[in-house]
């Protein structure tokens, strides 16, 4: 209970800034600890709030931000007066009141307005406190002696701009919290280092001169808008650190601004200047006024290197929100006539699209060619490729003679849906008479909603499929991708979700093994014991369980409490949000399954898992911590094959972080699969030597109401390598 309480305590200091782990925190804890009155002050405002709204029963803002606010206001008060117990009392009743606007603030800011609370409350408590103990008689503290530069002016200034942000404006001050960033996010302690330059040559270009007295003021400021709007509450883009920039000189504006304003009232503006410039950002670019960067902001605080790492997660498998995912309008064996950008039809604002045909030995019909009739796709079933709702049809026009167009009716016998996002998808060029559902009629994937024909502009018979922002038939298109498709490759089936189809590819839709999805399906309550083997040491028995989150969601969660999700579709499965604390074997497990297929059929298919998941030395982990904001990505190749003799089937990963043309790291797992038991080895190898085994030792179920718990052991099988590897 201690120990959670002090965890909780020490973690809080870095909630706004998204510092994790428990060095960084101390770090930023000693930081204040610096000028030790005021840094113990500040710990026990913090520790009082934390239980001051445990015992009221009130939720518990993100990382505990409400407690991060009351050390900040009990730093700030104990750093303005001078100590004694008036300033103790006025210090408690300042965070039982930042407890309070903190839950104020979510409610209002958070829920209704959609903006974050971060320091407001901090602000606000400090100023009405500062005003009472001014008013009440209290003793301002004396203004501290500047001491002598140890180092050049620039880099002194610099690091206690940084300290200044934990009322440590030192340069020792500022090392630690330098340090403590640069544990948490180098792209976020980069993105401050760019912050406070901006901020300062504003400030220059505004005064004239070096030494403003509010070099400090505007600095931190800087420093903070620009990890907020550059890379805390948005993804890490090149038009975000534009943004970024635009709001540090607002900040910069509103920090000369509000000094001049509120030094009648003695007062100063503190974090006001950042938050003003951050909510202007978020509103200016965020809402719905503002369509072309909405794909820029998150909805939930994260630390750059995760975003970076999910966007591009979320790209490779297909559900980025700048595309579409549509999987395709037949059935079998077909190919891309003409793809994206195509020398045909597809130019300007009708570029995103893409026609199917079917070709044998090189021609698409047979015999002459002369007769509809002759070409292999005439006449074969069109399916719905997405979801959705269809706004338009046409059946009544011709079919073309092979060879022949017609301009006036450029689509042809058509069906328009209408899916997710607002946008519309078309399906042309289909036979007369053949489109089967009325105007209102909801879809899905694989439903007949036709034949291939050849009305309109189309020389010979093919489907078309374009996405379309408006239900203005031929209106412009929209950028989508093929998702849950097989690509014929010379070493076999080529499994992928995120696929832009290029010319002469033969593509066929993907069907799942009932077998594999009903080895890999989660289910709830379910144990696995896994015996845990590394060459040199004792094995162990490593356990996880099934769960079901609030949101509806399967967790697999370890024996040491961090987990990641199960995301279980119609053709595959993938796990992803890792969350919890350091748990090796778990990401082995994310690692080695990622994303999972179900096709029997598929032999190869590519994934991004998160950099922290691959083990490495520290060495190696902090050259990728550097060169991440450069391109830093783990990109995941996957292969699996069937081994009848042991009736599993065997994937395997191979994982590598790039960065341009060089490999930093390489390693790769082993998942062997089977139909009874699910994943009942795993491995990780580097040079194809295993350096971490597992095998299933024992399946099981917790106990719920109703049912009682059982587990069963397993008959010890023996880990076996492919035969690639153990050569």
């Amino acid at each position: 209970m201690i120990k959670t309480f002090l965890n909780d305590l020490i973690r809080a200091y870095g909630a706004l800034y998204l510092v994790g782990g428990r060095v960084p925190a101390l770090l930023l804890v000693a930081a204040t600890l610096l000028d030790p009155v005021p840094g113990f002050i500040g710990l026990a405002g913090g520790a009082f709030a934390l239980a001051f709204r445990r015992a009221l029963a009130l939720p518990a803002p993100a990382g505990n931000l409400d407690v991060m606010n009351a050390v900040f206001v009990s730093l700030a008060l104990a750093k303005t007066m001078a100590p004694g117990l008036r300033l103790l009392g006025l210090v408690m009743l300042a965070v039982g009141l930042t407890v309070l606007v903190m839950q104020m603030a979510e409610r209002t800011l958070r829920d209704h307005a959609g903006l974050p609370v971060l320091s407001l409350p901090f602000v606000l408590i400090t100023w009405m406190m500062t005003a009472i103990g001014f008013s009440a008689g209290m003793v301002p503290q004396p203004v501290p002696p500047i001491a002598p530069a140890v180092m050049p002016v620039v880099l002194e200034h610099a690091l206690a701009t940084f300290g200044a942000l934990y009322f440590s404006p030192t340069w020792i001050g500022g090392a630690l919290v330098v340090s403590a960033f640069l544990l948490s996010s180098p792209i976020l302690t980069g993105l401050g280092l760019a912050g406070y330059v901006l901020a300062e040559l504003t400030l220059i270009a505004l005064t004239g001169t070096v030494t403003s007295p509010l070099r400090l003021l505007v600095g931190s400021n800087g420093i903070v808008v620009a990890m907020l709007v550059g890379g805390i509450l948005a993804v890490p883009r090149a038009g975000q650190f534009v943004i970024a920039g635009l709001a540090v000189l607002a900040s910069t504006l509103l920090a000369v601004a509000l000094t001049s304003l509120l030094s009648v009232f003695w007062l100063t503006a503190m974090s006001l200047p950042c938050i003003t410039a951050t909510y202007l950002a978020i509103i200016v670019f965020r809402g719905p006024s503002a369509p072309a960067w909405a794909t820029h902001w998150t909805t939930v605080p994260v630390l750059p290197e995760i975003l970076m790492d999910r966007a591009k997660q979320a790209e490779i498998r297909g559900v980025a929100p700048s595309s579409v995912a549509l999987c395709l309008p037949y059935t079998g064996h077909w190919d891309v006539y003409q793809g994206f950008d195509g020398p045909h039809t597809h130019q300007g604002p009708w570029r995103y699209g893409v026609d199917f045909i079917k070709i044998r030995d090189g021609q698409s019909y047979l015999g002459t060619g002369e007769r509809l009739e002759d070409y292999l796709c005439y006449g074969e079933a069109v399916v719905s490729p997405a979801f959705g709702t269809v706004v338009s049809v046409r059946s009544d026009i011709a079919d073309n003679r092979p060879g022949e167009v017609n301009t006036d009716n450029v689509w042809g016998n058509h069906v328009m849906i209408a899916v997710a996002g607002g946008l519309y998808v078309v399906i042309a060029h289909l036979q007369p008479g053949s489109v089967v559902p009325a105007i209102g009629t909801f879809v899905y994937p694989g439903m007949v909603v036709g034949r291939c024909g050849n009305s309109g502009r189309s020389p010979q018979p093919h489907i078309h499929m374009h996405v379309q922002d408006t239900a203005l038939l031929g209106a412009p298109t929209r950028r989508f991708h093929l998702s849950n498709v097989l690509i014929e490759t010379p070493s076999g089936p080529e499994f992928s979700v995120n696929l832009t189809p290029k010319v002469g590819q033969r593509l066929t839709p993907s069907m799942a093994s009932t077998t594999l999805r009903e080895a890999l399906r989660p289910r709830v309550g379910r144990t696995a014991g896994y015996k845990i083997t590394v060459p040199g040491k004792r094995s162990k028995i490593w356990t996880t369980a099934v769960e079901l989150d609030l949101a509806g969601r399967f967790l697999l969660r370890a024996d040491s409490d961090a987990s990641v999700v199960l995301y279980e579709g119609p053709l595959l499965l993938a796990l992803d949000e890792r969350t919890g604390g350091r748990d090796p074997l778990l990401d082995m497990v994310s690692l080695a399954l990622g994303v999972t297929p179900f096709a029997e059929d598929a032999t190869c298919w590519r994934d991004a898992q998160p950099i922290s998941a691959l083990p490495l030395p520290l060495t190696q982990r902090a050259l990728v911590a550097l060169l991440k904001p450069f391109g830093g990505a783990l990109d995941s190749r996957y292969s699996r094959e069937w081994r009848a003799s042991d009736r599993v089937w065997l994937q395997t990963g191979r994982h590598a972080i790039r960065v341009g043309p060089f490999t930093l790291a390489e390693r790769e797992t082993q998942a062997e699969i089977c139909d009874a038991d699910g994943l009942v080895a795993f491995r990780l190898l580097r040079n194809g030597k295993a350096l971490i085994s597992a095998r299933l030792a024992g399946l099981g179920r917790r106990a719920d109401i109703g049912i009682p718990a059982w587990s069963v052991a397993l008959e010890p099988t023996p880990i076996t390598l492919s035969p690639t590897i153990a050569a």
